[in-house]
């Protein structure tokens, strides 16, 4: 997977594009942020019921609690 930044609005494409966001600053903390987001959802086993059918909210939360 490869970390991108992309504008939602005018105003950010247009400071994207001049260069005013420094990209190289802002990717190490998306990284760290993505990184504690899947520690988490492994130590939660989030992904072992979804391995087997997609899954709603609720339905996940029943079965990661059924995990336990």
């Amino acid at each position: 997977m490869k970390l991108t930044i992309g504008a939602e609005n005018l105003l950010e494409a247009v400071a994207l594009s001049a260069e005013l966001i420094p990209r190289p600053a802002i990717l190490p903390v998306l990284s760290m942020g993505i990184s504690s987001v899947l520690i988490t959802a492994m130590r939660l086993n989030v992904f072992d019921p979804l391995q087997k059918a997609p899954m709603t909210v609720a339905e996940l939360a029943t079965a990661t609690n059924d995990l336990s």
